[in-house]
This record gives C-alpha cells, structure tokens and sequence, in this order.
C-alpha cells in the first residue's frame, strides 16, 4: 500500500487503472518496460526483443513495430499520469534526463529505473549487454554487435580524409568532437574537420567553412530539413557535398555499423580526392 500511495503521490495515479500495479523485486526479470528515449527502445529490442516494451516516447519508430506502442509523450516531458497507468516495471532513461524531475518523481515512487549513456558505439554495447542481464539474454546480440565494432575500418595508415558532417541548415551545425556523428566518422576511416577544442555540436559560419577546407561534407540534414545544395548553403565550390539518408546515422544504437557503412559509402562519392584505404565491407543487417 506505501508503494501505491507514493506512486499516486508523484504520477498523479488515482483510481481503478492502478489498482494492480506490480511491486517488482529488484532482481526480478522485467515484464512490463517503457523506454524514455527512442534509442533505449531500439537498443532493448535489439538486446532483449520488443515483447517487454510496453510504452515508448515521440519519435520512436525503429524497429517499425514500436510505433504501435502507446506513447507517453516527448522524451524531455513525458506523461507521468499516462506513464503511470502502463504500469511499468522497469522504465530506461539517459544518464542526460537521469537528474531531472521525471526521473525524480520515478525513483520517489518506488519506479525501477535504468540509466544509460549511449553516445558513442562502445557504449551502445555496453548497454546491450546491461539490457541482455536484465531480461536474461544469452549474450548473442552484444556479442554480434562487439564483432561489428572490431570489424570497423577505423583511421588506418597514411593520411585520412577530413570530413565534415552536417546535421543542419539553419544555422550550420556539424557534428563536433565526443559526438556520435564524429565516432563513425573515425570507424568509417576519416577524421573530424571539426578542431578538437569544438562544442559536441557548433554551430558554423560559411567563413568557419572555408576555414575548415574540408576534403568532404557528409549532409544529413535532409532527413528532417528541405534538401539545399551547396550554393545554396554557401559551402566552398571545390568541395564535394553527399548527402546521408540512412536514419540510423543519427540514432545512437544498434544500427551503429549500418551507419558506418553508410559513411564509408558516401566517402566513395567524394573521389577522386578522396580514397579509403581499407576496402568497403558488404553491409550487413542486424537482427532484432
């Protein structure tokens, strides 16, 4: 009765729909789970299958089966009270969001939660392997996901490309040093032409462009923004511009060697100047 009571308390949880909420044992395995990020979702899918998942947030659309999963809301502000009537078990957060008031409110009553910090593929597999103890998988998905990860071309010998990846128009924002876009950038054998003393994400000039001089521009704008060409965006004229439309590109998850082959991709687009020194691997899909 304490657990219910703090839980109507703080998700605002009063009436018939709460009347059987679960009291979970902490080491019990999870059977009823609401990922707070749609990259959680994605990930636990992956790790664990998506039979669990019993609720999701905006913008969670892979695999496409979530997308018939009630949401509750933004990833920023979700539905406390509409939370809390899919009586979850277990609710996946981002260490980012883990500190808020939503997380808060979640531990105050009692919530079990999960926090993940998934920014760069190496994490990815660590929270693979975190999901796959809490649903008590057999280890095969991180194990596969490791394999990609050691496969990756990387940054080999001679001197790579510099390239630079776009993640806007308006205003130019690239994909800076600690970024995901940065990690396949390095897995896909090129190097960042952001300087390394850049935010994660800045927000660039057409002169801090032409200052950068790189060999080549990576576009993933177009896959939320209006395709613009490279006069249109003022980029240097001897610089090749290729787009990305793989939306794994911008999802820290389990497509991350998806993504990388689509880099390297790409960068076959922007020869002659650019050549790869390690050869293009043929892309491979993972299992969910």
């Amino acid at each position: 009765m304490k657990f219910l009571l703090m839980l109507a308390l703080a998700l605002g949880c009063l009436g018939p729909a709460c009347a059987n909420q679960p009291d979970l044992a902490p080491a019990s395995t999870p059977r009823r789970v609401v990922a707070l990020a749609p990259n959680l979702a994605e990930t636990w899918a992956f790790a664990c299958g998506p039979e669990a998942l019993v609720g999701r947030v905006n913008f969670t659309d892979f695999p496409p089966a979530l997308e018939a999963l009630p949401s509750v809301g933004s990833a920023l502000g979700p539905d406390l009270e509409r939370l809390s009537s899919l009586r979850p078990d277990l609710v996946l957060i981002t260490r980012g969001a883990a500190g808020g008031p939503v997380a808060t409110a979640l531990a105050g009553a009692g919530l079990r939660l999960e926090v993940f910090q998934v920014e760069s593929p190496a994490q990815v597999v660590q929270a693979v392997q975190r999901m796959e103890q809490l649903c008590n998988a057999s280890g095969l998905a991180s194990q596969n996901l490791a394999r990609g990860l050691s496969e990756a071309p990387g940054v080999g010998a001679g001197t790579p490309p510099r390239v630079l990846m776009l993640h806007g128009h308006r205003p130019l924002v690239a994909a800076g040093p600690g970024s995901w876009g940065e990690s396949l950038l390095t897995l896909a054998g090129a190097t960042n032409a952001v300087p390394p003393t850049a935010m994660p994400y800045p927000t660039l000039s057409a002169e801090d462009l032409a200052a950068l001089a790189p060999d080549c521009i990576l576009d993933s704008s177009g896959m939320y923004e209006a395709p613009a060409d490279a006069q249109a965006l003022q980029l240097p004229g001897h610089t090749p511009l290729v787009p990305l439309e793989d939306s794994a590109l911008l999802r820290p998850g389990p497509r991350f060697p998806q993504a990388v082959e689509a880099v390297r991709r790409a960068l076959l687009q922007c020869q002659p100047k650019i050549s790869l020194a390690a050869p293009l691997h043929t892309q491979r899909s993972l299992p969910l």
